[in-house]
Protein backbone atom coordinates (compact mmCIF):
# COMPACT_ATOMS: atom_id res chain seq x y z
CA UNK A 1 0.00 0.00 0.00
CA UNK A 2 1.65 3.82 -0.76
CA UNK A 3 2.49 5.87 1.87
CA UNK A 4 0.13 8.43 0.20
CA UNK A 5 -2.99 5.85 1.19
CA UNK A 6 -2.51 5.22 4.51
CA UNK A 7 -4.39 8.52 6.18
CA UNK A 8 -7.22 8.74 3.58
CA UNK A 9 -7.63 4.91 4.41
CA UNK A 10 -7.63 5.41 8.01
CA UNK A 11 -4.41 2.84 8.69
CA UNK A 12 -4.46 1.70 11.68
CA UNK A 13 -1.32 -1.40 13.65
CA UNK A 14 -2.73 -3.73 16.22
CA UNK A 15 -0.59 -5.93 17.80
CA UNK A 16 -1.30 -9.49 18.89
CA UNK A 17 -2.10 -9.90 22.05
CA UNK A 18 -2.96 -7.41 25.14
CA UNK A 19 -0.31 -4.70 24.48
CA UNK A 20 -0.25 -2.40 21.50
CA UNK A 21 3.72 -2.60 21.01
CA UNK A 22 3.68 -0.43 17.49
CA UNK A 23 2.81 2.73 16.12
CA UNK A 24 2.39 3.51 12.07
CA UNK A 25 2.98 6.84 11.04
CA UNK A 26 0.14 7.83 7.78
CA UNK A 27 2.19 9.97 6.29
CA UNK A 28 5.39 8.31 6.01
CA UNK A 29 4.01 4.49 6.43
CA UNK A 30 7.16 3.95 8.87
CA UNK A 31 6.36 1.94 11.65
CA UNK A 32 7.86 2.20 15.06
CA UNK A 33 7.43 0.76 18.38
CA UNK A 34 5.97 2.55 21.05
CA UNK A 35 8.35 2.37 23.66
CA UNK A 36 12.39 0.04 23.92
CA UNK A 37 11.23 -3.91 23.70
CA UNK A 38 13.10 -6.35 25.84
CA UNK A 39 13.44 -9.62 24.39
CA UNK A 40 13.81 -11.28 27.60
CA UNK A 41 10.47 -9.74 29.00
CA UNK A 42 8.84 -10.59 25.95
CA UNK A 43 9.45 -14.04 25.02
CA UNK A 44 11.45 -15.69 28.35
CA UNK A 45 13.38 -18.93 27.71
CA UNK A 46 13.06 -18.65 23.96
CA UNK A 47 15.63 -18.26 21.40
CA UNK A 48 13.79 -16.27 18.94
CA UNK A 49 11.11 -13.93 19.46
CA UNK A 50 8.36 -12.94 16.86
CA UNK A 51 5.81 -10.57 17.29
CA UNK A 52 3.25 -10.03 15.31
CA UNK A 53 0.54 -7.04 13.83
CA UNK A 54 -2.18 -6.36 11.53
CA UNK A 55 -2.26 -3.33 9.71
CA UNK A 56 -6.27 -2.71 8.91
CA UNK A 57 -7.53 -0.23 6.19
CA UNK A 58 -10.86 1.02 5.00
CA UNK A 59 -12.06 2.06 1.50
CA UNK A 60 -11.71 -0.85 0.70
CA UNK A 61 -11.34 -3.03 3.67
CA UNK A 62 -8.00 -4.80 3.73
CA UNK A 63 -6.09 -6.53 6.44
CA UNK A 64 -2.41 -6.73 5.92
CA UNK A 65 -0.30 -8.65 8.22
CA UNK A 66 3.27 -8.25 9.27
CA UNK A 67 5.76 -9.88 12.10
CA UNK A 68 8.99 -8.02 13.86
CA UNK A 69 11.48 -10.44 15.06
CA UNK A 70 13.14 -9.05 18.45
CA UNK A 71 16.67 -9.59 18.13
CA UNK A 72 18.60 -10.24 21.50
CA UNK A 73 21.04 -7.24 22.66
CA UNK A 74 24.26 -8.10 25.35
CA UNK A 75 22.07 -6.41 28.46
CA UNK A 76 22.32 -8.90 30.87
CA UNK A 77 25.26 -10.13 33.03
CA UNK A 78 25.53 -13.58 33.98
CA UNK A 79 24.82 -14.22 38.02
CA UNK A 80 25.55 -16.90 40.16
CA UNK A 81 22.83 -18.23 42.19
CA UNK A 82 24.72 -17.68 44.80
CA UNK A 83 27.68 -15.05 45.79
CA UNK A 84 29.94 -17.26 47.78
CA UNK A 85 30.18 -21.45 47.70
CA UNK A 86 31.68 -23.34 50.32
CA UNK A 87 33.37 -27.00 48.66
CA UNK A 88 34.70 -29.41 50.77
CA UNK A 89 38.20 -31.56 49.57
CA UNK A 90 39.75 -32.99 51.72
CA UNK A 91 43.61 -33.93 51.49
CA UNK A 92 43.05 -37.63 50.01
CA UNK A 93 41.69 -36.84 47.11
CA UNK A 94 43.63 -37.55 43.78
CA UNK A 95 44.45 -35.02 40.88
CA UNK A 96 42.28 -35.33 38.41
CA UNK A 97 39.76 -35.24 40.45
CA UNK A 98 36.75 -32.54 39.67
CA UNK A 99 34.24 -30.63 41.39
CA UNK A 100 31.12 -29.58 39.72
CA UNK A 101 30.19 -25.83 39.80
CA UNK A 102 26.86 -24.45 39.93
CA UNK A 103 25.97 -22.87 36.60
CA UNK A 104 25.69 -19.00 36.18
CA UNK A 105 22.41 -17.80 34.75
CA UNK A 106 22.11 -15.40 31.78
CA UNK A 107 18.92 -13.76 30.79
CA UNK A 108 20.60 -13.16 27.27
CA UNK A 109 20.40 -16.10 24.42
CA UNK A 110 22.91 -17.04 21.76
CA UNK A 111 26.01 -15.12 21.00
CA UNK A 112 25.16 -12.62 23.56
CA UNK A 113 24.53 -15.06 26.49
CA UNK A 114 27.33 -16.78 28.67
CA UNK A 115 30.25 -17.44 26.98
CA UNK A 116 32.91 -18.76 29.04
CA UNK A 117 34.05 -19.64 33.04
CA UNK A 118 37.59 -18.53 34.28
CA UNK A 119 39.82 -19.14 37.05
CA UNK A 120 42.13 -16.37 38.59
CA UNK A 121 45.67 -17.97 38.89
CA UNK A 122 45.65 -20.83 40.85
CA UNK A 123 48.67 -23.76 41.44
CA UNK A 124 46.33 -26.62 42.61
CA UNK A 125 43.48 -26.23 40.26
CA UNK A 126 42.27 -25.39 36.69
CA UNK A 127 38.88 -24.95 35.59
CA UNK A 128 37.30 -27.47 33.01
CA UNK A 129 34.33 -25.89 31.01
CA UNK A 130 32.53 -28.19 29.03
CA UNK A 131 29.57 -27.71 26.84
CA UNK A 132 25.75 -29.34 27.22
CA UNK A 133 23.92 -30.71 24.41
CA UNK A 134 21.63 -27.54 24.27
CA UNK A 135 24.73 -25.71 24.39
CA UNK A 136 24.17 -24.21 27.80
CA UNK A 137 28.49 -23.84 29.40
CA UNK A 138 28.99 -25.72 32.58
CA UNK A 139 32.23 -25.34 34.86
CA UNK A 140 34.05 -28.07 36.96
CA UNK A 141 37.07 -27.70 38.99
CA UNK A 142 39.90 -29.85 38.68
CA UNK A 143 42.11 -30.98 41.18
CA UNK A 144 46.24 -30.25 39.67
CA UNK A 145 48.14 -31.26 42.32
CA UNK A 146 47.83 -32.92 45.70
CA UNK A 147 46.69 -30.71 49.02
CA UNK A 148 48.77 -30.18 51.71
CA UNK A 149 46.89 -28.35 54.86
CA UNK A 150 50.08 -28.02 56.14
Amino acid sequence: VPASQLAARKARVVSEGNEQLFRLDPRSGVLTVKESLDREQLCPQSDTCTLFFKVFLENPMQLIRGEVEVRDVNDNSPVFPKKEIVLEITETESPGSRFPLQNAQDRDVGMNGLQNYSLGSNSHFSLHVGTKKGGAKYAELVLERPLDRE
